[in-house]
């Protein structure tokens, strides 16, 4: 069912001087029927008309009242693809593996019967490509020791000296896994380097280098 706004707005092709000017000449004609609301959901305009007209019916001059109307029925929505997320890290360091992102049908989703999106919702691509290292076939566990960094698959261990430095060591390739890049300066001398997360001996070096720092004299 259809509304109509109190607001008028009304559009004429004949000022007021002009028309009072050509009145002994001419007369309004009837207002017409409202059109239909130029839409079917929301809102939309719908108008009626009459004329002035002369007596010689050789000029017409039409004038328009237009107002605001709508219907009860929501348009529909389509949905909008969100951005893409940030591609996810690749889950193995060899042997190849699969990263994936994703993106979200909500901006805005779907309402009212509007279209659903269409395209696929996450992709993949390759990674981790390297092949892994073989363990040895004399190799024992037993050859490990404190020092040693014990490969995530526990079938395995390096040289804790060879953890994160660039070169795959373990079967798994964990010995390359978690690691993060530093910049230490000393004295004004700066290294660089890979530092291993979550190991607790170099965690605390680090915080007693930084006390070191803190106390010294002025």
């Amino acid at each position: 069912m259809l509304s109509y706004a109190d607001l008028v707005l009304t559009f004429v092709s004949l000022t007021v001087g002009e028309a009072k000017g050509h009145r002994s000449l001419g007369s309004w004609g009837e207002w017409s029927a409202w059109s239909k609301c130029s839409v079917t959901c929301g809102y939309g305009t719908s108008s009626r008309h009459k004329e002035w007209r002369q007596p010689d019916k050789k000029d017409k001059f039409p004038f328009y009242d237009i107002i605001e109307c709508w219907s009860a029925v929501e348009c529909p929505v389509h949905g909008r693809w969100s951005i893409w997320q940030e591609w996810t890290v690749c889950p193995v360091m060899c042997n190849g593996g699969v990263q994936r992102r994703e993106r979200h049908c909500n901006e805005p989703g779907p309402k009212f019967g509007g279209n659903k999106c269409y395209g696929a919702k996450w992709e993949g691509k390759e990674c981790g490509m390297q092949k892994c290292p073989v363990i040895p076939a004399n190799f024992t566990m037993a050859s490990c020791d404190h020092t040693s960094f014990i490969c995530d698959s526990r079938r395995h261990c390096v040289p804790g000296g060879q953890r994160c430095d660039g070169i795959l060591q373990c079967h798994d390739g964990s010995d390359e896994r978690k690691c993060f890049s530093y910049v230490f300066r000393w004295n004004g001398v700066q290294s660089s380097g890979d530092v291993l997360m979550g190991n607790a001996q170099l965690l605390t070096f680090s915080l007693a280098m930084v006390f070191v720092v803190i106390s010294q004299p002025t």
